[in-house]
């Protein structure tokens, strides 16, 4: 247990005219400590959502970028076929 933790719970006990136990002082900064552990946990938790959602965009931008690229080279093939097919004709 942090030492000036126990000495701030112990100076705000006085302050209240209470008598806390070294069990009461351990008990109050284990909540507290457990309370921080708590929000951790789910700040980690959000970090992994938003980087899972993250991924996802990435994922389906890459799909969508693969499809485009696709679209295009076949485009680009379908018409240098019949620039070939009109350059053999005319040298017929």
């Amino acid at each position: 247990m942090d030492n000036s933790m126990n000495v701030m719970i112990n100076d705000v006990a006085t302050e209240n005219d209470a008598q806390l136990s070294d069990s009461d002082i351990e008990m109050i900064t284990s909540n507290e400590s457990n309370s921080t552990t708590s929000v951790a946990i789910n700040d980690t938790a959000d970090t992994a959502d938003v980087n899972a959602d993250a991924i996802n965009v990435i994922n389906n931008v890459n799909a969508d970028a693969d499809h485009i690229i696709k679209n295009a080279t076949d485009d680009v093939n379908y018409i240098m076929k019949d620039v070939i097919n009109n350059v053999k004709n005319e040298k017929l």
